[in-house]
C-alpha cells in the first residue's frame, strides 16, 4: 500500500511538472503569436499611410495637369475669332 502512495505521489509530481511545462509553452506561444500579429499589422498600417501620401502626391499632380490643360483651352477660346465661322 505504502509502495502504491510512493508511486502515485511520484507520479502526481511528473503530471504537475509536464503541466507547468505545458503551460509555459502554451503561454509562450500566445505571446509570441501576439507580437507576430501586432507587427504585421504595424507595417500594414505603415505601408497603408505611405500608399495614401502616394495617392495624395499623384491626385496632386493629375490636377495640377488638368488645371494647366484646362488654362490652355480657355486661353485658346478667348483667343479665337469665332465670329469668322
Amino acid at each position: 500500500m505504502e509502495r502504491n502512495t510512493t508511486r502515485l505521489a511520484v507520479l502526481r509530481h511528473i503530471v504537475q511538472d509536464k503541466l507547468e511545462s505545458v503551460q509555459k509553452q502554451v503561454s509562450q506561444a500566445a505571446n509570441d503569436f501576439q507580437a507576430q500579429a501586432s507587427a504585421k499589422v504595424d507595417d500594414a498600417v505603415a505601408q497603408g499611410q505611405h500608399d495614401v501620401e502616394e495617392t495624395k502626391a499623384a491626385s496632386a499632380t493629375y490636377l495640377d495637369q488638368a488645371k494647366a490643360v484646362a488654362g490652355t483651352a480657355l486661353g485658346t477660346a478667348q483667343v479665337c475669332d469665332y465670329s469668322q465661322f
